[in-house]
């Protein structure tokens, strides 16, 4: 029982890491492997709740077959030595409006 929530808190921190890797990671490559840490951080959850066939269909389809179509792509497309971004800065400018406003809506929607 114990190894199970050291297991289960483990597994939940690595998809939480996992996912956050993926959206602040600038070099796409490295997003596409962050994003393969956490699908196994998923699939380990998935067994957790004894469903293995959840767990495997997540290790083949997705960090199998697809993943490795990401990183094919990545790799074919490259661009790793450019910045991602604009220059002009305007999504810097209007992303705290946007994100306000999303988040009003939200706290009303509550």
């Amino acid at each position: 029982m114990v190894f199970q929530a050291i297991l289960f808190f483990l597994a939940a921190t690595g998809a939480i890491v996992g996912a956050v890797a993926v959206v602040m990671l600038k070099n796409p490559f490295f997003a596409v492997l962050a994003l393969v840490c956490h699908l196994f951080a998923l699939a380990v959850l998935f067994l957790l709740l004894y469903a293995q066939f959840l767990a495997a269909a997540q290790l083949i389809v997705y960090a199998g077959a697809v993943m490795v179509l990401y990183v094919f792509v990545v790799s074919y497309v490259g661009g790793a030595d450019e910045p991602l971004g604009d220059d002009d800065g305007i999504a810097r400018k209007i992303a705290p409006i946007v994100a306000g406003s999303l988040f009003l809506v939200l706290a009303i929607a509550v």
